[in-house]
């Protein structure tokens, strides 16, 4: 960033740089799209088809493209009410995507459209619903053409057929059209493209034309001037264009409560943004940033393996996601391939270029092609590809794993060699194994004879000893602790990025944030390590100051690190769970105690940077994967189907402060805050008492029926009342069945009573408070034995155990008592061992206290869910955190 370079060199840098990153956008990304209108074809019936309450229709369709523009249907005429419901099914049934289109300012009879920027995969079938919405109205049909492609069946959904009540009407579909949002053709792109640098050249030769007549004007620039230069325009443009939308033009929310928290967020947002680009950069006094106390040389090296490991996170998060064996095994490998990249880009220039290794690749590259294809898997086979594509990663695995193993055995024989020829000298650049290292070797031989069938205790055992064996005599171990900070925060950046894009912030149907992952209780564990790390990089900076130091000095010093942890901290209070709330509280916890001295003040400015990036943080949570509107949803996601495309950018289905407010009080606090009800159509509703102003078939409602219909609540039905009124399907029927629940669970009290009254013990509470964890952790307990289970239990209820909830039972109750046993010595001995660590290297090793840490998060986290696998997102990162632990240095 000091470089200096001549002005005509910045000005024809940027000018290249925003040339390519067009052209990008055109290709490979391509962004720049059109929307294509198509239709089934066939000749539309005058022939109006009633459409309410009691009568709807569904369409059977193929998709054409992947993305789903919109759908414009054909009303005749609009009766009573004003709303049209359009939903977008699978083939099984399920929402996918769903809106409320309003006709009151459209021209009728004509096309409604109604708007979804949906993606669906090219050739898969889907079901197209239209319903009223407390509305009646006329649609039309089409005849359907000679071998239609793209249409299926439809059918007539009526209260008064015999039967199931569906019909199936033959020969006929929806007067519809089905419009696709495709990339620009390749003659548009070629052309812009051509454009592009024709502007481009022309522009290059001109700032050398100006220099050349004006060569006083050519001063020198730094890169970070120039950088400057670019980087404060864009934001002044963007902030202020978000500002505008969120008032006065209301694009996000109508609510002056939301507009003004989104206000406050995006000028806190802009201010850090502007910091960030303007700041004079302070060097560290202890050089505990991740680039300052590193030797130049190191530098690109280093990065390459906080890059690998950092992937190698990311694909322990994916396995996560992956609901079925096929894809989780696609992402373990890709996981294991990026610790043995981490791992080979210790290897000096002579370790990795030498004949044995290159004759290695050569064989076992033949040998790969061979065994790769003569196992391919036909296209007849289920998930072909995926098959095909994890039997090649294995491919790449035993061929980079094997010049990992070159290397060791070569290490080992030269060590060999010098205790034969007793050639015994001090060597500075080896360490030799510590004896809590002794004892997690003899912990992985124990997971691997114990493995009862699973295979993910091999792949610990045998990446991470080849990580601990290789760190021996690797000369950057001095520096790992800070690898391992920058590879953790450096795969928290690019998940960060990756959600603002791609997770959009749901109110409904749970409302809490899942980040990366399907489950909260996985973002926890998950937000804990990533928290655990920031909160040691924060606190160490702020004891490098002086005592007598100020705020000044702080943020000067300090800035990345506040945001990191607020950050972080932020999307821990996302997920309304308490695992993630508890985990990172100890952990910080923990870092205060270990900086006593500096108590307050890290305890403050934690606080702090909190506080000030909680609403920024939100707001940008909130609106900016709507703009993209291309949300990532996982196969079991409860995300509302009203906010599942990217056309709702103004949806009230998306988090709000009041929601978040209501969610996090019931939820964390017990409180009752009363209920959130802000419906799509606005115009069937009286907005001042809540109440609706037409029934089901759009007619007036009088008193009567009007307060009926405000008691209690019914199961969801065609109408979609409860969608309506901001009760998704799915969450409505999770609220009648609780309901229920609660009302069977009150008569079996009842009855119990009658029996035998004072039964209920202080277990049963625990159990109902703790999601029946007890019953689960006395059905593992009662199964316990020596050597282990290939299967998990069977609960009282007939169902089998996903897992135990509890990580210690898990590895008891999967390998055997004794590796249980063993294995909590492991996890409590990585506290106590990373402990006395920090307590003998804090003086010359700022980032002593990470192992300690991250363990304490690893011990918390495992009390109530399981965390201990390979692919666990908490186990590689404290089998990393381990490192230095596992060796005595010299």
């Amino acid at each position: 960033m000091r470089k200096i370079i001549d002005r005509k060199t910045a000005y024809r840098a940027v000018l290249l740089l925003v040339a390519l990153v067009t052209v990008l956008s055109i290709w490979p990304a391509r962004l720049w799209t059109e929307v294509m209108d198509t239709s089934a074809g066939g000749d539309r019936i005058e022939e109006d088809k009633l459409v309410n309450f009691e009568n709807f229709y569904s369409q059977k369709f193929v998709a054409r493209y992947d993305r789903l523009s919109s759908v414009d249907i054909y009303i005749s005429k609009m009766e009573k009410g004003r709303y049209i419901d359009v939903t977008v099914c699978d083939i099984g049934g399920r929402e996918l995507i769903k809106t409320l289109v309003d006709t009151g300012d459209k021209e009728l009879p004509g096309y409604v459209r109604a708007t979804l920027e949906y993606n669906v995969e090219v050739g898969e079938e889907y079901i197209l619903y239209v319903r009223g919405c407390r509305s009646k109205f006329d649609i039309n049909l089409e005849t359907v053409p000679e071998n239609p492609e793209y249409v299926g069946s439809l059918y007539e959904h009526s209260a008064y057929s015999e039967g199931s009540g569906i019909t199936e009407i033959p020969g006929m579909h929806i007067a519809a059209g089905y419009n696709y949002r495709i990339p620009i053709s390749k003659k548009i792109s070629l052309a812009i493209i051509a454009v592009i640098a024709a502007i481009t050249a022309f522009l290059y030769g001109l700032i050398g034309l100006y220099f050349a007549k004006r060569p006083g004007r050519n001063g020198l620039i730094t890169v970070e001037k120039c950088v400057k230069c670019v980087a404060n325009p864009i934001a002044a443009v963007i902030y202020p264009a978000l500002m505008i939308m969120v008032f006065p033009l209301k694009v996000f929310d109508v609510r002056a409560a939301d507009i003004i928290f989104y206000e406050i967020g995006l000028i806190v947002a802009a201010g850090i943004t502007f910091y960030a680009i303007n700041h004079k950069a302070v060097k560290s006094e202890l050089g505990i940033s991740f680039i300052d106390g590193i030797a130049s040389g190191d530098r690109v090296r280093y990065f390459l393996v906080m890059l690998s490991m950092a992937m190698g996170i990311w694909y322990s998060c994916a396995c996560m996601n992956d609901d079925y064996d096929t894809f989780r095994h696609l992402s373990e490998r890709k996981m294991a391939i990026s610790f043995i990249v981490m791992m080979l880009l210790t290897f000096t220039a002579k370790e990795a270029f030498n004949v044995l290794n290159i004759v290695w690749l050569v064989v076992s590259g033949i040998g790969g092609v061979y065994y790769y294809n003569r196992n391919l898997f036909p296209e007849s086979e289920a998930d072909f590809t995926e098959k095909n594509t994890a039997i090649k990663y294995a491919v790449i695995i035993f061929m980079l794993s094997g010049l990992v193993a070159i290397n060791l055995i070569k290490l080992l024989a030269g060590y060999i060699n010098e205790k034969l020829n007793k050639n015994i000298r001090v060597n500075e650049e080896r360490a030799s194994v510590s004896r809590f290292g002794v004892f997690v070797y003899v912990f992985f031989v124990v997971l691997i004879v114990m493995r009862n069938g699973s295979w993910w205790g091999v792949a610990l055992a045998a990446t991470f000893s080849c990580l601990y064996l290789r760190g021996l005599v690797w000369k950057g171990r001095k520096d790992w602790l800070s690898i391992l900070a920058g590879g953790l925060m450096l795969n928290f950046g690019i998940s960060f990025v990756y959600c603002l894009m791609y997770r959009c912030f749901a109110g409904y149907v749970s409302g809490r944030y899942g980040f990366l992952f399907h489950t909260q209780t996985v973002t926890a564990e998950y937000l804990t390590v990533m928290g655990a790390v920031s909160a040691v990089l924060l606190a160490v900076k702020i004891v490098a100051l002086p005592k007598d130091s100020g705020a000044k000095e702080l943020i000067k010093t300090a800035w990345k690190e506040l945001i990191l942890f607020g950050v972080i901290s932020v999307y821990a209070i996302f997920t309304v769970s308490r695992t993630a709330y508890i985990s990172l509280f100890i952990c910080a916890f923990c870092v205060l105690m270990s900086y006593k001295k500096r108590f307050g003040k890290i305890l403050i400015a934690m606080i702090v940077s909190v506080v000030v990036c909680f609403s920024p943080v939100f707001t940008l949570q909130r609106i900016i994967p709507a703009m993209v509107g291309n949300p990532v949803l996982m196969a079991n996601d409860d995300t509302d189907p009203f906010v599942r495309g990217g056309a709702a950018w103004g949806s009230t289905n998306y988090m709000c402060v009041e929601r978040f407010v209501n969610l996090f009080a019931g939820k964390i606090l017990g409180l009752d805050m009363g209920t959130y009800d802000y419906p799509h159509d606005v115009y069937n509703y009286d907005l001042e008492t809540g109440k609706p102003l037409l029934d089901e078939y759009g007619d007036p409602i009088d008193e009567t029926v009007e307060e009926n219909e405000s008691f209690g609540m019914t199961a969801p039905n065609a109408d979609n009342m409860l969608a309506s009124t901001q009760f998704t399907d799915a969450e409505a029927m999770m609220l009648l069945t609780a309901a229920d629940g609660v009302e069977n669970e009150a008569e079996e009290i009842e009855a119990e009573e009658g029996e035998s009254e004072g039964e209920s013990t202080l277990l049963d509470k625990l159990d109902s408070i703790s999601n029946n964890r007890i019953t689960i952790y006395r059905t593992y307990l009662k199964e316990m034995n020596l050597t282990g289970h290939t299967d998990q239990p069977i609960l009282p209820d007939g169902m089998a155990a996903y897992h135990a909830h509890n990580t210690y039972l898990q590895v008891a109750y999967d390998s055997g008592v004794p590796a249980g046993i063993m294995f909590v010595v492991f996890v409590f001995g990585s506290i106590f061992v990373g402990f006395n660590y920090f307590k003998k290297n804090k003086d010359k090793q700022p980032l002593a206290l990470i192992p300690f840490v991250i363990a304490i998060g690893f011990m918390v986290a495992g009390i109530s869910e399981s965390v201990f696998e390979f692919s666990y997102p908490m186990t590689p990162a404290l089998m990393l955190s381990i490192f230095p632990l596992m060796q005595n240095n010299k």
